[in-house]
């Protein structure tokens, strides 16, 4: 597997870690529940190899998206997501 670009984008409040890979039309894999971006390690290399730029990422208060405890709220993961997806999105 490749070496990511990695990294924290900061979020109301939040430090959100995301991983991205390859180039392309991007794909953004958001975990649900108490998963991580760890959950689409399978996932990734075939959507890179298809011709996409892979972006997997932890919700806030999850794994290395730290935040106090008082900002862990489903209410702020649209920000984060779109924080995370940045310019790759802006066109749509």
């Amino acid at each position: 597997m490749w070496v990511p670009e990695s990294g924290l984008v900061e979020s109301y409040r939040a430090s959100i870690y995301y991983e991205a890979y390859g180039s392309g039309p991007c794909v953004l894999f958001v975990p649900g529940g108490y998963e991580t971006h760890l959950a689409y390690w399978k996932n990734v290399p075939a959507f890179v190899k298809a011709g996409y730029r892979v972006i997997t990422t932890n919700l806030r208060g999850h794994f290395q998206s730290p935040c106090a405890d008082a900002d862990v709220a489903f209410c702020h993961h649209h920000r984060d997501i779109g924080v995370v997806a940045g310019e790759d999105f802006r066109r749509f």
